[in-house]
């Protein structure tokens, strides 16, 4: 049995309840992971509430963002294999598959190698700002080469990420400290792998 987090209802944190259950095995093109962290963001807190874009169907998990060591491989997974360490990304259906837990079923397409160096903590952390910038500046707001555009580092939680994320498409970025137009470019260059400030 395992110790899992899930939701009978939409609504606040207090519907979460914390539940045994026997791990699933693996399915085609999934695996089983020892959960070790799991991230929390708005994109959960608005699918309890069942205000994301897509609903849950109760009982649900909750949870996208993780890391953890993969425990049991199913059926066509070939990239990966048992005690692998790996990130869990937020790329499936939160109404399908939640991780806060201690094991979860993961899609491959999710997955990610827990980079060198970094803790599980830091592998579970890191993958919701990028997505969240990404989205935000390419799929919804078009940008490409050639464009340009500043992020406010202390009015956009995720200001930084855009300066990184901008390059990955051809566009010159900006991050701007409020009233620092100058030191913030500055910084944009250097997140960007500018030189002397050089965005």
């Amino acid at each position: 049995m395992a110790r899992i987090v899930r939701f009978d209802q939409p609504g606040g944190p207090e519907n979460l309840k914390i539940v045994e259950e026997a791990p699933a095995e693996p399915g085609a093109g999934e695996v089983q992971v020892d959960v070790r962290a799991a991230g929390l963001n708005r994109a959960e807190y608005l699918f309890l509430q069942g205000q994301y874009f897509e609903q849950p169907r109760c009982p649900s998990r909750i949870g996208v963002e993780g890391s953890g060591v993969i425990t049991a491989v199913g059926p066509g997974v070939t990239d990966y294999a048992v005690g692998d360490e790996v990130s869990i990304t937020p790329n499936m259906s939160p109404a399908k598959y939640g991780v806060i837990g201690e094991t979860a079923l993961v899609p491959v397409a999710a997955l990610a190698p827990k980079p060198d160096g970094m803790t599980f903590e830091q592998a579970a952390a890191v993958w919701m700002a990028y997505p969240t910038a990404y989205g935000g500046l390419v799929e919804v707001g078009g940008v490409g080469v050639g464009d340009g555009g500043v992020a406010d580092e202390e009015g956009v939680l995720d200001g930084r990420r855009v300066a990184q994320a901008a390059p990955t498409v051809g566009a010159a970025q900006r991050l701007a400290e409020r009233g620092r137009l100058d030191q913030g470019a500055s910084q944009a260059g250097a997140l960007a792998g500018g030189r002397d400030g050089e965005p």
